[in-house]
């Protein structure tokens, strides 16, 4: 668990983590540099639960992703699966062990997550509806250009564990999308569940209604594609310098796939496209899959 200035969120989603039927062996949470009363909050639930609770305060900021990333340093090397939590959610009770009985059928040497889909609350508690149900499935293709696995529902396999830790902690944005992308690249298995395990909280106002129009909804997915600054344009060029980084850890033919996307960036339109073409990238609905192929053909997204 990563935390950051929680606490007013943080004790509900501590106790769904302390009901949970199948009983995590620990919680490690990281906080980086909280100012309310998270690391309080933190020390009493410590003194309450029977679960073992490894806190520690980052010496300076790392951000989200990178507090995830290097917190799988101190995981015990053992570990048969491990968890992503996020600080303001509220976990089923049976999210961990649907999740672990998921992943058992995987054979344990195959990197593997599960993923699912998320209940959305708003600030009180109350559910305001469901993120959604993917229609494509989980691909190294797919992970090039979206993602579709949420941090905080993942579950990690030992060997989907191992891989990201010998991995480090590489300079993306997003850990989530990260784990996607590395797992799929090394010819792992994306589990995903379309029954949501997660109560995920929405506060601050940060939902955003369906626009009215195929014009307005053609406009903001451009926007949050690859015009607005530090939105997918920077996520995309920074995932594919991490999987180059890490391109002996990948499938040989995505290996193939990443270099010959970096070396596009200097390639006209007509190549750009056919490399897409053959690399087979997708996002998981039509009209986003064209505006990114075009952008990503054009120029605009500099993969």
């Amino acid at each position: 668990m990563a935390t950051y200035n929680g606490a007013a969120f943080l004790r509900e989603q501590l106790q769904s983590l302390d009901r949970q039927q199948l009983r995590p062996a620990g919680i490690i949470v990281r906080d980086d540099g909280s100012t309310d009363d998270t690391l309080a909050i933190l020390h009493e639930f410590a003194d309450t639960t029977r679960l073992a609770l490894d806190i520690d305060v980052n010496a300076r900021r790392l951000g989200a992703a990178r507090n995830f990333l290097t917190a799988l340093r101190v995981v015990p090397e053992n570990a048969a699966y491990v968890a992503f939590a996020d600080q303001d959610d509220v976990w089923e009770p049976w999210k961990l062990a649907r999740a672990v009985s998921w992943l058992r059928r995987v054979p344990p040497d195959r990197p593997a997550f599960y993923a699912s889909r998320l209940c959305l609350i708003d600030a009180k508690g109350n559910r305001i509806g469901l993120s959604p149900a993917w229609p494509r499935p989980p691909a190294f293709a797919n992970a090039l250009v979206e993602n579709i696995a949420t941090g905080c529902t993942m579950v990690l396999n030992h060997a989907a564990f191992r891989l990201l830790r010998q991995a480090g902690a590489p300079d993306v944005v997003y850990h989530d999308w990260w784990a996607y992308l590395l797992v799929t690249g090394a010819g792992g298995a994306v589990l995903f569940d379309t029954r949501p395990g997660i109560l995920y909280r929405q506060h601050g106002g940060n939902v955003t209604g369906a626009p009215a129009t195929l014009v307005q909804s053609a406009f903001r997915r451009v926007m949050r594609l690859g015009v607005k600054k530090n939105t997918t344009r920077d996520v995309l060029f920074r995932n594919l310098e991490a999987a180059y980084a890490a391109r002996e850890m990948l499938q040989p033919e995505n290996a193939q796939i990443v270099q010959e996307l970096r070396a596009a960036r200097t390639a006209g339109p007509r190549e750009r496209f056919a490399l897409l073409r053959q690399a087979g990238v997708y996002r998981q609905f039509p009209l986003d899959n064209r505006i990114i192929k075009l952008l990503l053909a054009l120029g605009v997204l500099p993969m």
